[in-house]
């Protein structure tokens, strides 16, 4: 908290001489970067790494309408309505296409875009494309996915495992094993993608 004081007053003073004296949005990310957005109504905006030191001024068009601070070298930006990614010097790494940003988790979030939903991780690659209707993310890292009114599996990856067949799909693996349904009829298939107790029961 102490550092974060420090940082805080030299990065203040340092855009003093800019001659800015309102001052908007504070935050830190993860890995202690600063963001920091000058202005209430985001008409500048400055981002500064843990130290205070100004790294860029918003240098698009349009400004932010909202930013999130720096993971891992990366921050979340909302620019005319849409969510995108920079990076630390400024540049557009992930251009703004998505409509809705979710919480990250484990270095991932859900995303959507045209009422499709897919993931991202913290650098603004995007693992599963937003072509589904509905998508939860497993505790390891891999995918419940939903298209039209059934589910399927992909890996962490993004990769398809299970195609969307199943009228149930379980929200957890128990020992290797999701139980799934289909026709009212219940199974097992194991993280393969097999089924390794048919739907008959």
């Amino acid at each position: 908290m102490k550092n974060l004081a420090i940082s805080l007053m030299s990065f203040l003073l340092a855009i003093d001489s800019f001659g800015i004296s309102k001052y908007g949005d504070v935050s830190e990310g993860v890995d202690s970067t600063l963001v920091f957005a000058v202005n209430t109504d985001y008409t500048i905006a400055y981002f500064a790494d843990s130290e205070g030191k100004i790294l860029f001024k918003n240098q698009f068009p349009d400004y932010f309408d909202e930013v999130h601070a720096f993971s891992h070298g990366y921050a979340f930006v909302k620019l005319n309505g849409k969510w995108g990614c920079i990076d630390t010097e400024g540049n557009m790494w992930c251009p703004p296409t998505y409509d809705k940003l979710g919480e990250f988790e484990n270095g991932r979030a859900i995303v959507e875009s045209n009422k499709k939903k897919g993931c991202v991780n913290i650098y603004g690659m995007e693992i599963v494309p937003c072509v589904y209707d509905d998508i939860r993310i497993f505790s390891n890292g891999a995918f419940k996915v939903k298209r039209g009114s059934l589910w399927g599996y992909l890996d962490s990856h993004g990769k398809q495992v299970v195609p969307c067949i199943y009228d149930y799909f379980d929200s957890s693996f128990n020992e290797g094993l999701a139980a799934v349904g289909r026709n009212d009829k219940y199974g097992y298939v194991n993280e393969k993608g097999e089924e390794v107790i048919p739907c008959l029961y």
